[in-house]
Formats: C-alpha cells, sequence, structure tokens
C-alpha cells in the first residue's frame, strides 16, 4: 500500500501528464487554426490574408481538403483519409493566372507564390488533374511564376501528354 508521500507522487505525476497533454492539444488547435486561415484566404483568392497566414506560421504543405470534419469522419468510419493534390502552391499559381483582360499576374501574387516556395512548399506535386505547376505556368505565359518554380526545382525535363518538354531544349542546355 502507498504511503500519503506516494500518492502525492503519482497525483503530480498524473497532473504533469495532463498538463503535457493538453499542451501538445493546444499546439496542435493553434497550427490547424492558422493552417485553416490559409486555406481559407486562398480558397477566397484574399492574397494578402494567405500571405499573413503564412507569417503566422501556417503550414505551406498543408493538405488544402484535410479538415476537421474529414479527420473526424475518417475515425468514425474508419477509412483512410484522402490526400488532395491540391497544396496551398498549386492554389497560388492558379490564382496567379491572369484574368481575362489582365496581361500579367500581380506582383503581390507572385510575392505570394516567392513565400510558399521560401516556405519549404514541393514543386513537383502536381494539380488535382494531374499537371505539373511548371506546365501550368508555361501554358498560362507566366514567365515569372514559372522561373520561381525553376529555381526552386521543378523539373523542366517533364514531357507534356503530347510528348513535348516544357522548355525548348536549347533554353535547358
Amino acid at each position: 500500500m502507498l504511503n500519503r508521500t506516494g500518492r502525492r507522487g503519482q497525483v503530480a505525476i498524473a497532473i504533469a501528464a495532463a498538463s503535457l497533454i493538453f499542451l501538445v492539444f493546444w499546439q496542435s488547435f493553434e497550427q490547424a487554426q492558422v493552417n485553416s486561415q490559409l486555406i481559407r484566404a486562398l480558397r477566397a483568392r484574399d492574397v494578402s490574408a494567405a500571405l499573413q497566414a503564412l507569417s503566422s506560421g501556417a503550414d505551406a504543405n498543408v493538405d488544402m481538403n484535410d479538415t476537421f470534419w474529414s479527420r473526424l469522419n475518417a475515425l468514425l468510419t474508419h477509412q483512410p483519409r484522402t490526400i488532395s493534390a491540391q497544396t496551398p502552391l498549386s492554389a497560388a499559381v492558379m490564382i496567379a493566372i491572369p484574368s481575362s483582360g489582365q496581361r500579367r499576374s500581380s506582383p503581390v501574387t507572385v510575392d505570394l507564390v516567392r513565400k510558399l516556395l521560401r516556405s519549404g512548399s514541393r514543386v513537383g506535386t502536381p494539380d488535382e488533374g494531374g499537371t505539373g505547376l511548371l506546365e501550368v505556368a508555361m501554358t498560362h505565359s507566366e514567365p515569372e511564376v514559372a522561373g520561381l518554380l525553376i529555381d526552386f526545382g521543378a523539373n523542366t525535363n517533364v514531357r507534356t501528354m503530347s510528348g513535348e518538354t516544357l522548355l525548348p531544349d536549347a533554353l535547358i542546355e
């Protein structure tokens, strides 16, 4: 049988463990909040809010379809969560494509792509249709975005569906 000191020690350990669990949960909750801010901003095409979320520590590689509800559904149905190909970088590249009547994407949108790349976004992730981000930028004549993607490691040797390389051979060599 434990004496009073032993029980106090057990209570202290239990309180410390509960505090640690709460701290880990709280940090995960705070990260989820800032990631949600980034996702909402990108879906709303609000570049300044997306830049703010990144400055607040949002994960540059967060799954745009990973939400509390998708996790709860996976838990309740015992089904694995599906991973989306939509990343913050692919959303930003799509935002950077100028709308009709514009000749170029806005500098602040290019800044968003740059900040995502500097924050560790994976360049090689294709969009939901399987098209690489460099191909999207090249197809829509976005040389500044394409240049950033190449600077951060986009594969220039990838071939399009028709078998052509994205860049003319003279530019690659």
